[in-house]
Order: structure tokens, then C-alpha cells, then sequence
């Protein structure tokens, strides 16, 4: 239990006159006393509290201690000390008995820190997990508290007949927070500005009056969860700021031997997810344990479903409306929240096509409620569930750069696009133009037509007239017309895959430069 003179100074700050400092500003002291008269023996670990005017001349040689004077006969401190000291000066209105006081009274928070740290300790050493350590900590805070991981997943929480916030009932009857509650939290600006900081922080959420206070825990300097005390039984106080940091270390260190990043509590198959998509399965052997443990049989056909939430808004649906309408429009196993976004593995046989899971009431729940899907290639290696769920994050990027409106996204629809942008910072594509894209372009301009466009949608369509013309919204014939000028203009022999090929590409490169540019 120790007090350093930078602690002192940071307390007092507003009453303090002058500061006069030795080397050691962080020196620190185990105990505090008053000057006695006539007294001229001092230790260095002690902070002595005094007026100026009981000060004697054995004192100016002193060496290497801390002193809190108040000032009350006009005394030339600086001028009085032969060597450095750490002191704080005061003014003779200050009275010295409150100080003393204040000062005690940061000892004692040490030492009440000091015995919580013991009390955790102890539950560390009876080697009983998380949720002994979690107990008593909540016993030492007068509060609940409960722990999540960086997913959301609720690791542990105290005695749940004292947590009387009500969506936090809920989410511990469920075991896990819903993705309805999820999305409201990430939307909170005081969570973003909080999370960022190394300190922690208090909210209030909207639909609850229970204030909470969060903490990071960090392992390895990597965000894995966070410590959350509800102000249930008795308000908040500085101490507590102080102990939710020890807290947090605490379960840090429990989490990592343990290696428990995830709430395995009915989870089994979203944490095997979860683990997948951090790329910590390191064999197929351990994939397989896994998957019998989770009591699930996985063919070996897979894709990667992403949800982009980032627009979806709960109001006025009920807690859970979202995870419920997913399990139920999909029919899977779960799902999971990952980097924002919400993460499925689906599933499939051999003759499927995943275009075909897409029916009417999938894309009326997304278009209602504002969600992005995108969705991987096929891939037949479990492991490499990451690398497809990157897939999925790309279709639905590319959905957005690209201007496609779609609800849903493929990235085998967009893969070229992504190729494309891998090498764009390297090599000027206009050079690769075709000609004939460029010359269409250029008679469009001077003659106020559309043949550029119309080469394009033709090319797309597999050079069909009907097609076509209910794209561009004309009469077949007025395609067929537009397709012979282009012919005449250009010499362009449709028959020729390599260059019709050229052409397309041509356009796509030019789309996807043109509405990259207006993205950036």
C-alpha cells in the first residue's frame, strides 16, 4: 500500500501554491504523519503534513523526503532547503486537519484496492474459473457484473437475481446477446468514443435507467471482451473505476490459461465457427472433434453467408426479432456477429445451387429491414472458412462501389471486379482499352447517342435481341438497327470470342474506374 508525491499532486491540485520537486517525483510512501516540534528525524517513505512555522534549522539539510506545508508565517520555502525536497506548499486558509484527512483517505483507498486484489487472488488460487473470480469481484463492487467476449458472447456474470436491467435479463436467459440488442449497442456513440480509450467508462442506454460502467479486456494488447458492472445495488464511485481495471486483468490472465476467448455454454457450433473464421484451427483432425462435439454432421460443400447490418434498425421490434427471422428464413445450425457483421455457414448438397436458397420471403426480409447479403464462393475445405468469409465481405463492397442496388451479392458476379482492384494502383488500364469501346465512346459524345451503351448491354446478354431490348427498354428492332450502325462504324465481327471478350472486359474495367472514382 503506496502513495507516490505525482498521486498527491494530482488530488490536491486546486489547493496547492507551489510544488518543489527532487529527482524522484514518483517517489512513493507507505505512510503519512504530522511534523512534530523539535523533530528531526525522517524517513523517506513517510509523508510528513505541517506548518511552516514549526520548522527548526536542523531541518534545511534535509535529504530525499516529502512534505505537505501550509504556508502560515510567509515562509521562503525555496530559500530555507539546502537540497531538492518533493513538497507541496499551501496557504495558511487551508486547514491542515482536512488535508491530513484527505490525505489518509488515499491511503485507505490503496489499501481497500490492496484487499481486493487479495480477495481476487484468492479466487484465482482456488482454481475454480472464471465465474469465482467474477463472484467475487461482483461482492467486492456491490454490483453485478457480467463478461463478454469481443463476439458478444456472455463468458460469465454474478448472481442474475440482482441484475435488474432488463435487456441484460434477457440476454443472460439467452446465454448470448441478441443481434437486435448488438446493433443498438454498436450505434451508441459513447460505446465507439469509450472502447477507443484506455479508461472506464459509464453509459445509459435509452430503454434502461441502470447505469453501466465497461472496461477492455485485453490479452496480449488484442480487444477480446469487456468487463460491464451494473449500477443495480449502490452508485458508482471513483474506487470502482480503479477496481474494474484490476478486474479486467484479472480475467485476462484467467482467460488466457484457460483459452477462453468464447462463452462455450450451448455455443459449441458458434464457437467452432468463430474459431474457423480467427484461423485458430490448425488441423483437420481438431475440426473433426469439434464438429462431433457440436453434434452436427457438415457435408463438403460450403459457402459463406455475410450480413451487412450496418443500416438495420431495431425500433420497434422485439429483442431477439432478428437472430429469430435468420434461423428461421435460413434453417441452419447459427449464426454468428464477427467484425461487425453477421457470419453463416451454410451447408449445401452437391446438386444445389446457393442462387437457388434465395427465394421472395429472404428478399423481402432484407429489403425491409436494410440488410446486405454477400455470399462466397463454393469451398470444400472447412478450414479455409475465412478466406470465404473475406469473399463475402468483398461482394458486398463491390456492391457498393459498382452501384448495383442488390440486396443480394455473389462474389463469383463481382470476382473480376476484385481482381481488377488488386492491380489498379499498378498498371493504367486505359492503356488496355479496346479500341472500338474507345471510339463509341467518342461518337456518342459528338453525335448524342447510345451505341456504347448498347454494344455493352448486347455483349452482356449473350447477343440477344429480346434481352436486350427489355433492358434498354426499346423495340427489338431499334437494337437490331443500333447493333448494324455499331457494325458499320466499327467493324467489329461478333463472331470473334477473342475480341468480343477484349470489349467486355474494356467496359468493366472502365465501370469499375469510373465508379471507384466517385467512391473515393
Amino acid at each position: 500500500m503506496k502513495i507516490s508525491f505525482q498521486q498527491l499532486c494530482n488530488h490536491f491540485s486546486s489547493k496547492i501554491i507551489n510544488l518543489y520537486f527532487n529527482k524522484n517525483i514518483n517517489q512513493e510512501f507507505k505512510d503519512i504523519k504530522f511534523i512534530t516540534k523539535n523533530q528531526n528525524l525522517f524517513s523517506e517513505e513517510i509523508l510528513y503534513v505541517g506548518k511552516t512555522s514549526i520548522l527548526i534549522e536542523s531541518t534545511r539539510t534535509l535529504e530525499n523526503i516529502n512534505l505537505l506545508l501550509i504556508n502560515d508565517n510567509n515562509f521562503a520555502i525555496s530559500d530555507f532547503f539546502i537540497n531538492d525536497l518533493n513538497i507541496i506548499e499551501m496557504s495558511i486558509n487551508e486547514d491542515i486537519f482536512e488535508i491530513f484527512n484527505q490525505a489518509r483517505d488515499l491511503f485507505s483507498k490503496e489499501l481497500d484496492v490492496l484487499n481486493s486484489s487479495a480477495a481476487l487472488l484468492n479466487s484465482i488460487i482456488k482454481g475454480n474459473g472464471i465465474d469465482n473470480i467474477v463472484k467475487a469481484a461482483a461482492e467486492i463492487l456491490d454490483n453485478p457484473i457480467i463478461i463478454i467476449d469481443a463476439s458478444y458472447k456472455i463468458l460469465a456474470y454474478s448472481d442474475a437475481s440482482k441484475i435488474t436491467d432488463p435487456y441484460w435479463k434477457e440476454n443472460i436467459k439467452r446465454s448470448y446477446c441478441s443481434y437486435d440488442f448488438i446493433v443498438a449497442v454498436k450505434k451508441m456513440k459513447s460505446i465507439q468514443q469509450g472502447l477507443k480509450t484506455h479508461h472506464p467508462f459509464e453509459i445509459v442506454c435509452n430503454g434502461s435507467p441502470i447505469k453501466k460502467m465497461l472496461y477492455k479486456i485485453e490479452i496480449d494488447n488484442k480487444h477480446v471482451g469487456n468487463v460491464i458492472v451494473l449500477e443495480c445495488n449502490k452508485p458508482f464511485t471513483q474506487r470502482d473505476e480503479e477496481l474494474i481495471v484490476l478486474i479486467s486483468k484479472v480475467i485476462a490472465k484467467e482467460m488466457k490459461k484457460e483459452n477462453i476467448y468464447r462463452n462455450a455454454n450451448d455455443l459449441v457450433y458458434e464457437n467452432l465457427l468463430l474459431d474457423l473464421l480467427d484461423k485458430k484451427i490448425k488441423d483437420q483432425n481438431t475440426v473433426k472433434e469439434r464438429i462431433q462435439d457440436a453434434g452436427i454432421r457438415l457435408d463438403k460443400k460450403f459457402v459463406i453467408i455475410v450480413f451487412d447490418i450496418s443500416k438495420y434498425n431495431s425500433k420497434g421490434k422485439y429483442s431477439g426479432y432478428l437472430s429469430d427471422s435468420i434461423q428461421s428464413l435460413f434453417t441452419v445450425k447459427g449464426s454468428v456477429y464477427y467484425n461487425d457483421y453477421i457470419v453463416m455457414l451454410y451447408n449445401i448438397d452437391y446438386e444445389f445451387s446457393i442462387e437457388d436458397l434465395f427465394n421472395k420471403n429472404i428478399e423481402d426480409f432484407l429489403n425491409k429491414n436494410h440488410i446486405l447479403i454477400g455470399v462466397s464462393n463454393e469451398f470444400y475445405n472447412i478450414m479455409e472458412c475465412h478466406k470465404y468469409f473475406e469473399q463475402g465481405v468483398k461482394a458486398i463492397k463491390f456492391n457498393h462501389i459498382l452501384n448495383l442496388n442488390n440486396r443480394i451479392s455473389f462474389y463469383n458476379k463481382i470476382q473480376l471486379y476484385d481482381l481488377i482492384s488488386l492491380t489498379s494502383s499498378k498498371i493504367n488500364f486505359k492503356e488496355y482499352f479496346h479500341p472500338i469501346v474507345l471510339k463509341l465512346k467518342e461518337y456518342d459524345k459528338s453525335n448524342n447517342s447510345n451505341l456504347f451503351d448498347t454494344l455493352f448491354v448486347y455483349l452482356k446478354n449473350n447477343q440477344n435481341i429480346q434481352k436486350s431490348a427489355k433492358e434498354l427498354f426499346i423495340h427489338r428492332n431499334t437494337v437490331r438497327y443500333k447493333i448494324n450502325k455499331i457494325i458499320e462504324l466499327t467493324k467489329i465481327n461478333l463472331l470473334d470470342h477473342e475480341e468480343t471478350f477484349h470489349i467486355l472486359l474494356s467496359y468493366k474495367l472502365m465501370n469499375y474506374i469510373e465508379k471507384s472514382k466517385d467512391i473515393q
